[in-house]
């Protein structure tokens, strides 16, 4: 009795989404919210790809994550990443790279694609590089009054032959990136990303 309290303390309420009590007490979903999750099925020959696809769920865990940035939770979207990279027929890379996010500067928010990148380069067995930056323009607004920024690459060396993996929790940097690296002489450049934002 004791330790279910201890339980709903941790894991308060019901389903994160639905809010339907769920089987256990530590799980965040129900079982219904459950079954929607669904790893998306790419060509093995793609170099950028997405877990999930019209994945809600995926969605609330992240924005969930966010908020509470709980290790556990974490390594639950890290095990769905890893479960797509293994199923994709790419190299072995050399280096874990976090994608650049613009809420980190706009907001003041610890970066969640540098906690699941550490987490995933963990899993790997890999060293974490952290290559990029996103800067924002000074009075420059887009169409919804948000400020305008660019990503920049951040001084680097010995990245000739690398391969590079870029870990991002919604898909949308990939070209930016890309574009940055192509003078530097890098052998291979993969990104897994939790979800595409256009799929939500």
């Amino acid at each position: 009795m004791v330790l279910q309290e201890f339980f709903r303390f941790i894991y308060p309420g019901g389903c994160l989404r639905c809010q339907e009590a769920k089987e256990r007490i530590e799980h965040y979903l129900c079982k219904a919210c459950q079954t929607c999750i669904k790893l998306t099925d790419k060509p093995s020959y793609l170099q950028d790809v997405y877990c999930f696809d019209e994945c809600v769920p995926i969605h609330v865990l992240l924005s969930q994550y966010k908020k509470s940035f709980s290790p556990n939770l974490r390594e639950l979207l890290v095990s769905w990443m890893m479960v797509q990279f293994l199923k994709m027929d790419w190299d072995m890379p050399d280096y874990i790279v976090p994608a650049p996010a613009k809420e980190v500067v706009l907001l003041k928010r610890n970066h969640t694609n540098k906690t699941l990148a550490r987490s995933f380069a963990k899993m790997l067995g890999k060293p974490v590089l952290d290559l990029f930056e996103y800067k924002l323009q000074d009075r420059v607004y887009d169409d919804q009054g948000d400020l305008l920024g660019s990503v920049y690459l951040k001084p680097c060396k010995g990245l000739e032959g690398k391969t590079l993996l870029i870990i991002e929790d919604e898909y949308a940097h990939y070209l930016e990136c890309t574009h940055l690296l192509q003078d530097i002489g890098i052998k291979k450049l993969y990104k897994i990303a939790l979800y595409s934002k256009e799929s939500i």
